[in-house]
């Protein structure tokens, strides 16, 4: 339970540094930056069991890589959405459940 917590602690400390790029990112325009920040993300979740997650990152970053941007402030709301879904999720995991 001990490793569950630091690779949780550890996903939880990347998203949290993550996030605020996404966003700032997302602000300029920079698809560079947004990529750079897909990508990360992609690999993190990945390796924490998030499917669903690192597909939605997978999808983004390639999007920009093809040059084919659509729809990008609802996918970077959806990837958020998506995080903040995974980050519950282990947190519950975590604590157990509720009495």
């Amino acid at each position: 339970n001990k490793l569950l917590e630091r690779v949780f602690k550890a996903f939880e400390t990347s998203v949290g540094r993550l996030m605020p790029q996404l966003l700032e990112a997302l602000g300029r325009d920079d698809l560079a930056a947004i990529r750079h920040v897909a990508h990360t993300l992609k690999s993190s979740s990945a390796s924490i069991g998030a499917v669903g997650l690192s597909q939605q990152c997978a999808e983004l970053e390639a999007m920009i890589r093809l040059e084919k941007v659509t729809d990008l402030e609802r996918r970077v709301a959806a990837l958020r959405q998506e995080t903040d879904n995974v980050l519950q999720a282990l947190r519950l995991l975590l604590d157990g459940p509720c009495p």
